[in-house]
């Protein structure tokens, strides 16, 4: 978009953009930072930064909506799936609240890959097994993950 960042953190999450971030000195000038976020993000970078100096202002700029279930057959696809992937801690806290048919939990394909340290740690919590990390924070590493862990089937 044209707009080159002051701050990429080697490590992209928000405690990785937090330890990166630098203290505010006062008497600088501007220390407001504006913060849009999903209305269900964890306060990790509103308290973090505020605890180096700097005044938050955190705008929920969207928020996860639960879609109806998929239909039958579609649930009955996802049930013998090779793999699952996960972006986010919410997409693996709806795949654990799908029901089958007949109205028990949806099985977990043995394979689930997730986007990052805490969507893992969550979906682990939600009694998935299988859990890897995407290689990396992408839909590339998402895919390089896939094909890494899926390659013995070729």
């Amino acid at each position: 978009a044209g707009v080159e960042p002051d701050l990429v953190p080697a490590e992209h999450r928000a405690a990785g953009l937090v330890a990166e971030f630098p203290d505010y000195e006062p008497g600088s000038p501007g220390n407001l930072v504006l913060f849009p976020c999903a209305e269900e993000a964890p306060s990790t970078i509103s308290e973090g930064l505020g605890a180096k100096g700097w005044e938050v202002r955190r705008i929920h700029a969207y928020r996860t909506v639960a879609l109806p279930p998929p239909e039958g057959w579609l649930l009955d696809r996802v049930a013998h799936a090779d793999a699952v992937t996960f972006a986010a801690s919410s997409s693996a806290t709806a795949y654990a609240a799908l029901k089958g048919p007949d109205g028990a939990p949806l099985p977990v394909p043995p394979l689930v890959i997730c986007m990052g340290p805490t969507t893992a740690m969550d979906a682990r919590a939600l009694g998935m097994t299988g859990v890897e990390e995407a290689d990396g924070p992408s839909s590339e590493g998402i895919v390089a993950a896939l094909a890494r862990n899926l390659a013995h089937g070729s």
